[in-house]
């Protein structure tokens, strides 16, 4: 009996390597897939407040949470209340926008049809700005002082001026000075 036993073939060191960088590969693959799930799922739901009110500007949305269910409740109806007589407004600026861009985009430049264009327009946006201010009141009506204040730092973090995501904001600033 010989107590040879079969030599074993030699591991090359590149299989290690391979592994390694499969393993690297994959996780990187998982690394980028779960960043766009996430980036998909935050924005199919980024109006999801709980609940709460879900088409309202974040700040309003936290507003509304620290209220008292007792006030919650006619806060929400003041709310679609508004939200309702505010969308044939919208409507009616949203024809006038695409009535304006129409007008500039147009092969001869008409000044006196942007000129029209532009102040129907201003006119529509000054109106859905007259209405959703005359809100405001009805409200804030029910509010204790502190509620008040807070609604009104609320209001102001979404200012039309403050309105869209980081990214567009960022945007109009380059715009602007250029």
């Amino acid at each position: 009996m010989s107590t040879e036993t079969a030599p074993r073939p030699a591991r090359s060191g590149a299989s290690l390597w391979v592994r390694i960088l499969l393993a690297v590969s994959v996780g990187l693959n998982l690394l980028i897939f779960g960043a766009a799930v996430g980036f998909a799922w935050k924005h199919w739901h980024r109006f999801d407040r709980g609940g709460v009110i879900s088409d309202m500007p974040r700040p309003i949305v936290r507003f509304v949470r620290s209220l008292p269910e007792e006030k919650r409740v006619p806060f929400r109806a003041a709310m679609r209340e508004r939200r309702a007589a505010l969308r044939p407004l919208q409507q009616e600026m949203r024809a006038a926008r695409r009535n304006l861009r129409d007008v500039l985009e147009a092969e001869t430049f008409n000044m006196q049809a942007f000129d029209a264009a532009q102040a129907r327009f201003i006119q529509a946006l000054t109106a859905i700005r007259q209405k959703s201010l005359s809100f405001v009141p009805g409200l804030a009506e029910g509010l204790t002082q502190d509620e008040r204040v807070r609604f009104g730092r609320a209001l102001n973090r979404v200012a039309p001026g403050r309105r869209g995501h980081r990214h567009f904001r960022k945007r109009d600033r380059d715009f602007a000075q250029d």
